[in-house]
């Protein structure tokens, strides 16, 4: 998240952009298995930043951990930014 760490004050830093805001929300939901890992298959900055080899190893890790479970409740952290154009 380097970038987004700041992304606040780079909207506030930028010139045609006034009153920024910053949001966030938490929601649940509930998952298959399948579904779990199917969502980290989807997370392409953990691949990177994993590299290939390494992700791999963490949803094999994720999928033995959760290879007897019928369902897997998870807590998603949406964030959004909102700015005037002046």
């Amino acid at each position: 998240m380097k970038h987004t760490d700041r992304l606040t004050d780079l909207l506030w830093a930028t010139p045609g952009f006034d009153d920024v805001v910053y949001l966030e929300g938490r929601h649940t939901g509930t998952q298959t298995v399948e579904q779990y890992l199917g969502a980290w298959r989807s997370v392409n900055d953990l691949r990177v930043q994993l590299g290939w080899d390494l992700f791999d190893q963490f949803l094999t890790i994720c999928g033995s951990k959760t290879a007897d479970r019928e369902k897997i409740e998870t807590t998603y952290l949406t964030c959004a930014w909102a700015a005037r154009r002046t």
